[in-house]
């Protein structure tokens, strides 16, 4: 149908949903004195952010991730 450039029924009802998951991220990892606890605290952030994405993508499929950063993660 494409090839053709015939219309498509469901495209007209096509939206996009986006998931923000957002978090204070660059605050929690750079709220420390040591090296080493800024590297476990990018572990553990990072982490929770693959359990979240893991949950939403697997588990209940709602979507996927499209963007991640140390603030939190987009899906679509």
């Amino acid at each position: 149908m494409l090839l053709e450039q015939e219309q498509i029924p469901f495209v007209l009802d096509l939206r996009w949903r986006l998931l923000s998951i957002r978090v204070n991220g660059l605050e929690y990892i750079t709220n420390v004195i040591r090296l080493p606890d800024l590297l476990s605290r990018q572990d553990i952030l990072n982490d929770s952010l693959d359990k979240v994405r893991h949950l939403l993508e697997e588990e209940y499929p709602l979507g996927n991730e499209v963007y991640r950063d140390e603030n939190g993660s987009l899906l679509s």
